[in-house]
């Protein structure tokens, strides 16, 4: 493939912003694949693209003021971490220099599936003309977090050092690695999930990141157990995954929290047993929850005074947000808020999961000490929620083509290669449940 050229959504150097570049490919590393792009999903962290560099976007949210307040006695639970590299080394990487201190550019976006064009000489996983999922998170399999049973957290190809597959025509070397928006996707071996199925492009893209860590949050380290009542707060995609995995598992009562109206009619029809609007709440939001589950206490039990009212689960996948959204956008838009609500909702002996990410990442929530060291919750936070990309992609994959997962309702608008910073905007803007660019 060395001297293809091909189109991309380029974060240029120095500042210079978003542009749509005719770039050309260069040798690539022996464990790397490169892949035909046939659909690329947007996820919200993208945004953040349109704000670097003179990139624009229609407006930018108000930063971050204190901390929110703690949602009752319960406290509020810690902020997930950061988001994981892209494709096991996009984070690693950025958009420093080139080997003698040239500026480098970066591809943008994440979320590929293509058809593979090339593999490199040490390439085993894959083979040309396979349908392969570019997963965020690589799965290598032989370091410690992989034999840990947490290849969510695979390290095992982050410190590869390689220089930029492509160029601009300017001479400017461009990342590729792991990005997809871009008319040839560049991923290590490790991160490249070959699947053989009818489904769409457009519907394989939401498993490289958002529809998988939805899943994985209802699925994986601490599954939902049927009958169990389910609260899932945001219903984004991945939102929108994690309460249909909770369907898949066999919840008993599953409520969709968002303010976006056509999210929370969106939910009804995918599974959820009723939802709330979060704005319309206010303050009353987390009492509101409580009352609506009833956790494991025996039915006439609660003469006592003892409150045993909460979700079993509580999935949390909102997030901070970037720019005023076009549709009804949250009373705190750092995300903050949110994360204290899902610890004051979860049940006794409950568990939270915790995906997005505040914005800004340096925001504060607060818990009670006592609720931190001796309570009965159990956390589990990670932003590709415990995923296993090389065993639960497939088998993802698996419920959607037997009609248990419906994609095709999750699939907001398509554009083409032409629109890849429109497809951002559209993120940003929320107006759609996804926007998914399609070769």
């Amino acid at each position: 493939m060395t001297g293809t050229r091909f189109r991309a959504l380029v974060n240029r150097p120095g500042g210079a912003g978003l542009a749509t570049e005719t770039l050309t490919m260069r040798g690539i590393h022996p464990l790397q694949v490169v892949l035909r792009m046939t659909a690329a999903q947007t996820c919200y962290t993208t945004t953040a693209i349109l704000g670097q560099g003179g990139g624009g976007a229609r407006g930018a949210a108000p930063a971050a003021g204190a901390a929110a307040p703690a949602a009752g006695a319960r406290g509020a639970a810690p902020a997930a971490g950061a988001a994981a590299p892209a494709a096991g080394g996009r984070g690693a990487r950025g958009g420093g220099v080139a080997g003698g201190g040239a500026p480098v550019g970066n591809a943008t976006g994440h979320g590929g599936v293509g058809i593979v064009e090339q593999v490199g000489s040490q390439v085993r996983r894959v083979r040309v003309g396979d349908t392969v999922i570019m997963s965020i998170q690589a799965h290598c399999g032989t370091c410690a977090n992989c034999l840990a049973e947490r290849a969510d957290l695979c390290n095992g190809v982050g410190q590869r050092a390689i220089r930029p597959e492509a160029v601009m025509a300017d001479g400017t070397p461009v990342n590729l690695n792991g990005f997809g928006y871009s008319e040839l996707l560049v991923c290590w071996e490790e991160a490249a999930i070959p699947v053989w199925t009818t489904l769409s492009p457009a519907e394989l893209s939401l498993f490289a990141c958002v529809t998988s860590t939805g899943l994985g949050m209802a699925m994986c380290r601490f599954p939902v157990v049927a009958g169990t009542d389910v609260v899932v707060f945001g219903l984004g995609p991945v939102g929108m995954s994690a309460l249909q995995g909770a369907r898949i598992q066999g919840a008993g009562r599953i409520i969709g929290v968002d303010p976006i109206k056509y999210r929370r009619d969106l939910a009804m029809k995918l599974g959820a047993t009723a939802v709330v609007d979060s704005n319309a709440e206010g303050a009353n939001l987390a009492t509101t929850l409580r009352n609506m589950t009833n956790n494991i206490a025996p039915a006439g039990r609660q003469s006592s005074g003892q409150n045993n009212a909460g979700a079993n689960y509580v999935l949390e996948a909102v997030g901070g947000t970037r720019f005023p959204p076009t549709v009804e956008a949250p009373t705190d838009m750092t995300g903050v808020q949110a994360l204290q609500d899902c610890y004051a909702v979860v049940g006794q002996a409950g568990v939270l999961r915790t995906c997005s990410i505040a914005h800004p990442q340096a925001a504060q929530v607060s818990i009670r000490a006592g609720a931190f060291s001796n309570g009965s919750v159990t956390h589990a936070p990670g932003n590709f929620a415990g995923v296993q990309p090389l065993r639960d992609i497939p088998r993802f994959v698996k419920l959607a083509e037997r009609g248990l997962l419906d994609l095709k309702s999750m699939i907001g608008v398509t554009m083409g290669p032409d629109k890849m910073r429109e497809a951002v905007q559209v993120a940003a803007d929320r107006s759609a449940i996804t926007s998914v660019v399609v070769a």
